[in-house]
């Protein structure tokens, strides 16, 4: 007789889908992508991907979602803290280049939705990016109300480049052939470099 799954048996059998299908939709994309070859990937029968998503739609869509809640919840705990702008931006960096080292499918999976073979998502994955662009908002607004009307720059122009910069960065040194240890080095000055230019009066 099978074995009743639970609700915290059944929510990692789902968290175990998604990831096997991060890894396939990053491999060979959505349209080469089969169901087989994720449930092939989680070690599990085709018929219970079925049980949890009712088509390869939803089950994109879901890993989109789930990506970016994990790591908007990240940078939210990473930045709780962090009131001064070179502090923020350093906490970026690291929350950003930790996600390219231990999470390079879940990086490749939004990169592949914005602007490559997946870009289908396009609407869905850039959905899922905006609260990561009002949080550093947020922090811009709180940590100095003024930021605006000192730096010249709009508190949303400032965001979206922190973002771009924090978040491609790591993706495009990785690509390049630059190691962790080599961006880490040397962000100090980049965070001297970008926190400069944000304040330009």
């Amino acid at each position: 007789m099978p074995r009743i799954l639970d609700e915290k048996d059944r929510e990692d059998m789902r968290l175990r889908i998604v990831r096997a299908a991060a890894a396939e939709f990053a491999r060979i994309g959505f349209e080469q992508t089969k169901i087989e070859d994720i449930a092939e990937r989680a070690g599990i029968g085709k018929g219970t991907v079925y049980l949890y998503f009712d088509s390869k739609h939803s089950l994109f869509t879901s890993m989109l979602q789930e990506i970016a809640h994990d790591q908007l919840g990240e940078l939210k705990e990473a930045l709780a803290d962090k009131h001064q702008l070179p502090k923020v931006l350093e906490a970026l960096f690291a929350c950003f280049l930790h996600f390219t080292q231990e999470q390079p499918e879940s990086m490749a999976i939004f990169i592949s939705a914005l602007f490559g073979v997946n870009r289908q998502f396009k609407e869905e994955a850039a959905t899922q990016r905006l609260p990561f662009l009002k949080l550093i908002e947020q922090i811009l607004k709180d940590s100095d109300p003024l930021y605006e009307a000192e730096a010249g720059l709009k508190v949303e122009a400032a965001a979206l480049l922190i973002l771009n910069t924090c978040q491609s960065l790591p993706l495009l040194a990785q690509a390049l052939g630059f190691n962790s240890e080599y961006i880490l080095e040397q962000q100090a000055q980049l965070v001297k470099m970008l926190t400069a230019h944000l304040n330009q009066k």
